[in-house]
């Protein structure tokens, strides 16, 4: 019948709110998931609860979680996680619906919108972030900046495949062995009056060790124009 109503199996006691025919909410702890506090949107129509817990919460710590705490949310179908604040919300979903795999940003960064049905990634709303590159590769994160240090030995830095408008990348010169500025697909720089070849075949790169340049993203993804620079650079 309609109303709020409870249920216990062998390993789920859940409480819900009964509409006939329509998704109901339950909430409930499954001690066969470790012992999560479970919110469900379910479809009950007068029977037991089932369906895909939408939202999920850690109480114990045990193998294999090994952590207290963890939230987890599932999206139904093309379902987004929304985010509010003070009836302002951010919105972070893919195609699917589900978060894409972000991987780890560096200290100062935040997750940044790339537009409806792409992926997020790493940024910063609050100032540039430096770090000093030391390896012969380094893949570019938007609103970063890059002091390129190997010594005699090259540096071959590679524009982030995801950028969005207005982001910006700094790189400067430091050691010896110089700095080349790779491409992806479709991507392009324009320096001045010169456009580095379409794709993974253009680049810019450095003549002197301490050239420098500003990029800033003018179309998402793809192109590229140098704000400012230092030096005579190389435009292939």
């Amino acid at each position: 019948m309609p109303g709020r109503q409870g249920f216990i199996t062998n390993h789920e006691t859940y409480v819900y709110q009964e509409s006939p025919g329509l998704a109901s909410a339950a909430f409930g702890v499954d001690s066969q998931d470790n012992y999560k506090w479970k919110l469900n949107a379910k479809q009950t129509d007068w029977a037991v609860p089932s369906g895909t817990a939408h939202i999920a919460i850690d109480s114990r710590n045990l193998v294999p979680d090994g952590i207290d705490g963890n939230i987890t949310f599932t999206p139904n179908g093309v379902g987004s996680v929304v985010i509010g604040n003070m009836g302002i919300g951010a919105v972070i979903s893919s195609a699917a619906g589900v978060l894409s795999a972000t991987g780890a940003g560096v200290a100062g960064q935040v997750l940044m919108s790339n537009g409806v049905g792409v992926a997020p990634s790493w940024g910063s709303n609050s100032g540039i972030v430096w770090t000093e590159v030391v390896t012969a590769t380094v893949n570019l994160t938007i609103d970063s900046a890059y002091v390129m240090n190997k010594g005699a030995d090259h540096i071959t830095a590679t524009l982030p495949a995801v950028s969005a408008f207005g982001s910006t990348i700094i790189i400067v010169g430091k050691g010896s062995g110089l700095w080349t500025i790779a491409q992806n697909a479709g991507q392009t720089i324009h320096f001045d009056d010169l456009d580095t070849t379409l794709g993974i075949g253009g680049s810019v790169t450095s003549t002197n060790k301490y050239d420098s340049i500003e990029l800033v993203c003018i179309t998402a993804n793809t192109d590229f124009v140098a704000r400012t620079s230092v030096g005579n650079l190389t435009v292939v």
